[in-house]
């Protein structure tokens, strides 16, 4: 649809006013209003009565002296400046630019079309009131120019260039993604609000400063494509009067995402023909708004500068409070506020969210002027489905039915909010899907899934494609389970406190790796995009549109059940918190039922699990306990007067056990001797005088101490001994252990050594866990760990001022996570270790030069990461080895002469690489196996005759010559070099020797090497 002209002159001048409205007619101007003037009597008070006049593309004016003369015609000028119109002043009669007021010259272009000479004329006919014929002489070069210049004023997408010259393939429909300056050739439906935008920004170039515009509209209205394919690209294409720095998108930094203020004046200078160094630019934003009005002063040095336009988008993102944001919206504020140059500033923005912009500091002393983006109407919506196929190439262009244009059309009246971005989403789904048909009609609409399907049956062609894919599961719910844990709440997550969702932009590695296929899918089907992170350089992921958080079905079921299992946590935590102030009372346990179902179900979410604390799980285990006693209460119904013989009885009975007490007070020494000499002659451990120390005590409680101190230090000599001992002691080992634990359970029950008994046997606990785990008993040595954790939580908690205790709670977390990971049980030892690692990061934050803390901590992180990349969580992994690299680092680096602690680092370095291999990131991971085979070297050459220490070299070798293909014999033939005089000497393994088997058949399968160059 084109727009009219409106075509303005004065009474003396009909004649050339009939024969330009014929000329313009034939130059493809469909309507031109003509009006010989206006008075302000005509207005009513109302400038923009005559709707005709708002509605027009262009005025044009046809100077003459009459019209100069006439008072109406200055006040027709005046009234369609005021309007912000695009002015055209044709000067029919031989005038110069000094015959002319200022108030003509300042405004519109002005064509002479009086002509010069002889060959330079153009006959124009045209006919009277009364079909007398008539001819007027204009210049021909006069209106060529002119008509140049009104062709550069059209608003409709036809005056662009489609396809774009660079992209002869690019689709004419672009579903969820937001139209590009690139698609102003195709954009459609908007052009009287194109008009309307246009008009004002005209308007208000001619205001003061301050010159703010906010576009607002709701989600799923098209701002962005408004903004980005129809006005930049029509303000870039007046240049007289505007010049548009390329759009600013926040989300990534308003002032130097890869979108930002920054980007926005590099990409304009180049346009300009200017070099602007990064330097430069960084200097004018730290030098604020008035070193940035100098700058943007360069890109206007001509006399009368167009005005600048500084277009932010999804305006949304600056209501973050940082500090790159604050910068930003200063600098807004601060170019708007004055004239050097002139500059406009346009937000787009939802309703909901202008408000709380605008109270903001900067902007709260600006009165902007707004710009609401209405839905579209149904004509508009015809224009944007047929218009874009009038834009491709022919012949045999494709085509749209048209009873299906009317189809689309009824399926909008029925979709209710967000129709627009279903149409478009629809639309490109039959573009890529019905490519080869040079008609599309409703069969191929129905298998798209109509509009209200549409994005669901995408997901649905996800699915199907994935099925096929024999990387991934052959079965359905095992690809729905990816899809989800790869979409929430990574890329969709519940809005805390509201019933809303919201998208997010996720990095890669963030997203579980087994889910990364499943997110590609949803790229290549158009439902996601891929993005880079601007600071990092990571790989990103986030939700096409806004739209699919509520027109997914599966996509709004999972948020709903996430939103459900919050209000669950959030619930359960409050609960907790209330548990543990009131001293962990049983009547305040309150969960119970379907309710303490519920709350237990959130062990089965990882995303859930890591974000219960120690208290949370202590409150369940609590609330379980209440109902397993509940229930054993109901089933176990004792009449009151058994209840009260055998409360008698337990009386009794603890009496008899008080006197038995006092007897093994003396008699538990010389058992604990026994227990102390069995140790000592295992392990030649504990010392003489210790032993003639203990058999001179004569008071019980004095007995009991010794008995308590022999037991501890007994544990400690074992443990100590125990590394270097060969397997078949294992089995006197834990014999010996479970004497020890046994003495200390019922030492235990005397109160004077109640608290130290009980760490003590938290201690031998964790010694026996470790000593079952090397025999293979697994679930021995997870129950050990299990009863260590329990009893080091309780006396944490009743001293938690207690670092010593803090630390061996930490360590009992430890074993127990070793036994669940050698079980299998990888969700408990992950969530073991991270308990390990909170407390060994509030220890380090006690102490923080504490070295043994530090190492501590580089522990936890370690083991961590081991879990995590045994469970496919890649990025995880990633991170707690990155962490614990750095620690080592450190201390390494302060301990130079601490070669355990070096052999950790390369320890470090060796799980970063296998992790980053994993990730395919191969040059870092060939860095660090690098990294782990120099600390190697190092401490082979100190130690030359350490067998041990020459073979941890292999393991680094043989990942390199898997990752460095260029270097893969020399690798492996460096691992045999290491192996070959140890096998030699017989210091070498029967395990070491099958690596030198498989190494050797490795390089015997690869290609001969190249002959040297004579």
């Amino acid at each position: 649809m084109m727009l009219p002209v409106c075509l303005s002159y004065s009474e003396d001048n009909r004649r050339e006013g009939n024969a330009v409205r014929a000329w313009l007619e034939e130059s493809g101007w469909t309507g031109v209003y003509t009006e010989t003037a206006w008075t302000p009597d005509d207005q009513g008070g109302d400038r923009r009565s005559d709707e005709r006049l708002v509605r027009c593309e262009a005025v044009v004016f046809l100077v003459t002296r009459s019209w100069l003369a006439d008072d109406r015609c200055r006040f027709a000028y005046w009234l369609s400046s005021s309007l912000g119109k695009r002015i055209f002043c044709a000067l029919v009669e031989p005038l110069s630019l000094d015959d002319l007021p200022k108030w003509v010259a300042k405004r519109g272009q002005i064509f002479p079309l009086a002509p010069s000479d002889a060959d330079d004329r153009a006959v124009l006919g045209g006919k009277t009131e009364h079909g007398d014929a008539f001819e007027v002489v204009l210049s021909s070069k006069g209106l060529d120019a002119f008509k140049a210049a009104l062709g550069e004023a059209r608003l409709t997408a036809h005056v662009f260039a489609w396809p774009p010259q660079d992209e002869p393939d690019r689709a004419p429909y672009r579903g969820l993604e937001p139209l590009e300056a690139a698609d102003a050739g195709i954009f459609f439906g908007r052009d009287a609000e194109l008009l309307d935008a246009l008009d004002r920004l005209r308007s208000l170039a001619q205001a003061g400063p301050g010159r703010f515009l906010a576009l607002i509209g709701e989600g799923g209205v098209g701002k962005t494509s408004f903004l980005s394919a129809g006005l930049w690209p029509r303000l870039a294409r007046d240049g007289e009067h505007f010049f548009p720095l390329p759009v600013i998108r926040p989300d990534g930094g308003p002032l130097f995402g890869p979108k930002g203020l920054a980007a926005a004046l590099s990409e304009a200078a180049r346009h300009s023909g200017r070099e602007l160094s990064e330097t430069r630019i960084r200097d004018a934003i730290a030098g604020g708004p008035e070193s940035c009005r100098d700058l943007l002063a360069d890109f206007s040095r001509q006399e009368g500068p167009p005005t600048l336009v500084l277009a932010v988008d999804d305006a949304e993102q600056l209501l973050r409070d940082d500090e790159e944001t604050g910068q930003f919206l200063t600098l807004l504020a601060g170019l708007a506020s004055e004239d050097r140059p002139a500059a406009i500033v346009i937000l787009t923005i939802r309703p909901g969210e202008f408000g709380a912009l605008w109270r903001r500091g900067p902007f709260s002393r600006f009165r902007p002027r707004l710009f609401m983006l209405p839905d579209m109407s149904k004509d508009a919506y015809r224009a944007a489905i047929e218009g874009p196929l009038q834009r491709l190439p022919s012949p045999g262009r494709w085509e749209i039915e048209p009873s299906l244009v009317e189809t689309l059309l009824a399926d909008l009246d029925k979709t209710g909010a967000a129709a627009l971005p279903l149409l478009a989403f629809a639309l490109q789904a039959l573009y890529r899907l019905c490519s080869d048909a040079k008609l599309v009609m409703a069969a191929d609409y129905q298998r798209c899934g109509r509009l209200q399907g549409a994005i669901d049956a995408a997901a649905g062609r996800v699915l199907a494609i994935a099925g096929a894919d024999p990387d991934l599961p052959r079965d359905r719910d095992a690809r729905l389970s990816l899809l989800r844990r790869g979409l929430v709440p990574w890329l969709a997550c519940s809005v805390p406190g509201s019933s809303t969702a919201k998208r997010r932009r996720a990095r890669a590695r963030e997203i579980p790796l087994d889910s990364i296929p499943m997110i590609e899918l949803l790229v290549e089907e158009r439902l996601a995009t891929r993005g880079v992170d601007a600071v990092s350089g990571e790989a990103t992921y986030e939700l096409a549109h806004d739209v699919l958080l509520d027109r997914w079905t599966l996509l709004r079921d999972w948020i709903a059940a996430e939103r459900r299992l919050d209000a669950t946590l959030e619930t359960l935590q409050r609960a907790a918190r209330d548990w543990d102030a009131h001293g962990r009372a049983h009547d305040w346990a309150k969960h119970a039922g379907s309710e303490l179902q519920g709350a237990e179900s959130l062990y089965a979410q990882p995303e859930f699990l890591s974000r219960l604390e120690a208290t949370d799980r202590a409150y369940l285990l609590a609330c379980r306990e209440k109902e397993k006693s509940l229930q054993k209460s109901d089933r176990l119904r004792i009449p009151e007067e058994e209840r009260a013989a055998k409360t008698s009885a337990y009386a009794q009975r603890d009496a008899q056990s008080v006197r038995r007490l006092k007897i093994f007070a003396w008699a538990g020494l010389a058992t604990t001797l026994a227990s102390v000499a069995v140790a000592a002659w295992l392990w030649q451990s504990l010392a003489k005088s210790e032993r003639q120390a203990a058999a001179r005590l004569e008071e019980s409680e004095a007995a009991l101490a010794a008995a308590v101190g022999s037991i501890n230090r007994s544990m400690d000599g074992l443990a100590r001994k125990l590394a270097g001992q060969p397997e078949s002691q294992a089995s006197l080992v834990v014999d010996v252990f479970n004497q020890l634990n046994s003495l200390q359970e019922k030492l235990g029950a005397y109160p004077a050594n109640a608290v130290e008994l009980r760490r003590s046997q938290s201690v031998a606990l964790n010694h026996i866990s470790e000593v079952r785990l090397a025999k293979g008993d697994i679930e021995g040595a997870r129950a050990a760990a299990g009863r260590s954790v329990a009893l080091m939580q309780a006396l944490s908690e009743s001293r938690p001022a207690d670092d010593g205790w803090r630390r061996d709670l930490s360590v009992s977390y430890e074993k127990l996570g070793d036994a669940q990971a050698a079980s299998g049980d990888l969700a408990g030892a992950r969530k073991s270790y991270a308990d390990d690692l909170a407390i060994a990061k509030k220890l380090l934050s006690a102490a923080p030069e504490n070295p043994q803390r530090r190492w501590d901590m580089s522990v936890s992180y370690e083991k961590l990461g081991d879990v995590q990349l045994a469970q496919g969580d890649v990025d995880g992994a990633l991170e707690s080895y990155g962490n614990d690299r750095a620690i080592r680092e450190a201390l390494t680096a302060a301990n130079p002469e601490n070669e355990a602690w070096r052999r950790g680092l390369a320890v470090s370095y060796e799980k970063l690489g296998v992790t980053l291999a994993k990730r395919r990131e191969v040059p870092q991971a060939i860095a660090a196996f690098e990294g782990a085979l120099e600390i190697y070297r190092t401490l082979a050459h100190a130690n030359p005759g350490d067998a041990q220490t020459a073979a941890y070299a292999v393991v680094p070798h043989w990942w390199l010559a898997d990752l460095d293909k260029a270097k893969t014999r020399e690798h492996l033939a460096a691992a045999l070099a290491i192996l070959q005089p140890l096998a030699d000497s017989g210091h070498l393994s029967e395990d070491k020797r099958k690596w030198m088997t498989q190494i050797k058949a490795t390089m015997a399968a690869l290609e001969p090497p190249l002959p040297a160059r004579r």
